[in-house]
């Protein structure tokens, strides 16, 4: 199950079930199918959220709309996205593992911001988790979160395989 990183902050309804007085980026349970749990680790107690597969980790509507109707456009996207993640992924976890936060943030940048292209919501979202934690120099909860990418991506990949195939 992937995983992500939200660090305490100010207060958010969405949590109070979690008794968590602080958190960066509330989460949207409907859309994202998310829960969350505590989890203690060298550096403190962190919330982790859980994200559960969903039918499809693309928004199809959405790359529909961004594409203007155009399947092989759709197709081209989606297939880019393939090519281009694993060797971002692979840049962050290089990173991370290297102690080099502005690297793993770049990456983890790029990552989020191309996954939002091709509407993947929930892959966007661990990525923007690595992001924020890499800005702030996080590298522990950097290397934890390569896992929870890998994980996201899986299940994305699986969705874009079968999306590229379908339209081809």
């Amino acid at each position: 199950m992937p995983y992500g990183y939200a660090s305490f902050g100010h207060a958010s309804r969405t949590l109070d079930a979690f008794e968590a007085d602080y958190v960066q980026r509330p989460l949207n349970w409907g859309r994202d199918n998310t829960s969350a749990e505590y989890q203690e680790s060298g550096t403190g107690r962190r919330l982790i959220y859980r994200m559960e597969p969903v039918a499809s980790q693309i928004d199809r509507e959405y790359l529909s709309e961004i594409s203007g109707g155009d399947v092989e456009f759709e197709q081209d996207l989606v297939q880019t996205f393939l090519d281009v993640a694993p060797g971002l992924i692979d840049s962050f976890r290089s990173a991370s593992g290297a102690s080099d936060a502005q690297g793993a943030r770049h990456a983890a940048h790029t990552l989020k911001g191309s996954s939002r292209s091709i509407g993947a919501s929930n892959f966007a979202q661990v990525c923007e988790q690595a992001e924020k934690a890499a800005r702030e120099e996080d590298l522990e909860a950097c290397r934890t979160l390569v896992a929870s990418i890998e994980s996201a991506f899986a299940y994305l990949k699986a969705d874009a395989e079968n999306l590229v195939a379908q339209a081809a």
